[in-house]
């Protein structure tokens, strides 16, 4: 008996591990993909020396907290699709989707303004003065993508939500390959186009941006999107509707921002040793996000298992999603961060010819891998709880996790101890341990009381 419970439990660990990575490997082939675009624009930059590379790293910095906290709150939209289904409300879809739909717009729009009107002489008081007109260039050109960024996330939370992921891939896949010709004709001058440097790059992000956001709006069009009525019951903003999504979107958002921010602060932490310092940290960020985008993939797909199975009441298989959500992310994390010590030299070569930067980014690459390996459970915790519909706790985890550990301890073994660029790794590393701790103690904890509740009610009925 007690063995065919347990060849129950493992048969049902197994088929909810299929469902996870048949969601989540389109999900991670469109991260890399999208990662790859940064990876490309930081390649290519690159090839015009270290100050280009500082302007375009230390621009992409600034950006990144804007687009993270629009990001923040259109992810949930993923589970709320999601558990409708599982509830069997896809009629309630499209009520959920424009609301969406417009807070990204409002986020995206204000990002813009904002990002246009930086004090970077505040911000970054201790840059040499020649590399401050290069970030504003860049800040300038990149800052028209950022609204058409958010809208495409929110819809392809959409696509996610529905378990039809494969589209999105197709489009990052053309946007990736667009951006490769764009960088070419306006990094370097080609085609008759001027040569900006990294400027140019600025645009063509810009440029992919937009199209990203066609191809995912104009595919709604699509018989797979025709049961739930979306240009039919398409609804102008309500403040109670927006007012709901910016309720629950706004902790999680906290806890993207948070983290995006910590980074930024690392980097900007760099940026006081000098443009070779920054150039390298730069390259060992790219790295880090390559592992980071395959967890993310992950997580989407874990977000939607989870909510999916909580709308059908079944906490107890939400509570096996997420663990093989976790799971399958470290296995994957591991891997990735196997073949990057073990090709570290011919990939970090390509990302600069510079001796001395690329020494740089090698003497932090063992703290990366440590960063990398925890940083997919924390991201994939976060989503499994999200799927939950808790998104305070994640909120608090970041801020324990990056702001009262990982920054502190990181000045201190940056500049106190010398430890440079891979003081910041170590520091996020440490602090990252502990907010997976306190994540899957809250996994467990919030699963067992909804096992509870369930119980409950049934007896009552």
């Amino acid at each position: 008996m007690r063995k065919r419970a347990i060849q129950v439990r493992y048969s049902h660990f197994l088929r909810e591990g299929k469902k996870i990575l048949s969601l989540g490997i389109p999900g991670v082939l469109t991260q890399l993909l999208f990662m790859s675009m940064g990876i490309m624009d930081t390649i290519m930059v690159g090839q015009l020396g270290a100050d280009q590379l500082s302007a375009a790293a230390l621009g992409t910095s600034l950006i990144l907290p804007f687009v993270t906290f629009g990001n923040g709150i259109v992810v949930l939209l993923n589970p709320i699709v999601s558990q409708l289904l599982g509830e069997k409300q896809e009629d309630q879809i499209a009520s959920k989707f424009w609301p969406m739909i417009w807070v990204s717009q409002f986020l995206g729009w204000a990002a813009w303004w904002l990002i246009r009107h930086l004090p970077l002489a505040i911000l970054l008081p201790d840059i040499d003065p020649l590399i401050l007109p290069m970030i504003q260039s860049y800040l300038m050109a990149v800052s028209w993508g950022v609204p058409f960024c958010v809208t495409a996330f929110a819809i392809r939370n959409l696509y996610d939500g529905i378990s039809y992921t494969r589209p999105i891939m197709l489009f990052t896949f053309l946007a990736s390959v667009m951006n490769f010709f764009m960088n070419t004709a306006l990094i370097y001058g080609e085609w008759g186009m001027p040569a900006m440097g990294a400027e140019g790059a600025g645009w063509s992000t810009s440029f992919v941006f937009v199209l990203l956001f066609l191809m995912s709006l104009s595919y709604l069009r699509h018989p797979r999107f025709h049961r739930f009525q979306l240009f039919n019951k398409f609804e102008f903003p309500k403040w109670v509707s927006i007012r709901d999504v910016l309720k629950i979107g706004i902790p999680n958002s906290i806890s993207r921002i948070l983290e995006i921010g910590a980074f930024t602060m690392g980097a900007l932490f760099v940026a006081r040793l000098g443009s070779v310092a920054t150039a390298g940290h730069n390259i060992s960020q790219s790295l880090f996000y390559i592992a980071y985008m395959v967890a993310a993939g992950i997580s989407f797909a874990t977000s939607t298992q989870v909510s999916f199975s909580m709308g059908r009441r079944q906490p107890g298989t939400a509570g096996i999603s997420g663990y093989m959500g976790l799971m399958i992310t470290l296995m994957m994390t591991s891997l990735v961060t196997l073949l990057m010590v073990l090709f570290s030299i011919p990939i970090i070569r390509i990302f600069t010819p510079d001796p001395l930067v690329q020494q740089q980014a090698l003497s932090s690459l063992l703290a990366i891998g440590l960063c990398q390996f925890v940083g997919g459970f924390l991201l994939t915790g976060a989503a499994a709880l999200r799927g939950l519909k808790d998104t305070v706790t994640a909120a608090w985890v970041t801020l324990i996790s990056y702001w009262i550990i990982g920054l502190p301890l990181g000045y201190y073994l940056c500049f106190q101890q010398g430890w440079g660029s891979k003081g910041i790794w170590f520091a996020f590393s440490v602090g990252i341990l502990v907010g997976c701790v306190i994540y899957l103690m809250r996994f467990r904890h919030k699963i067992s009381r909804l096992k509870q509740s369930m119980r409950s009610a049934a007896y009552a009925i």
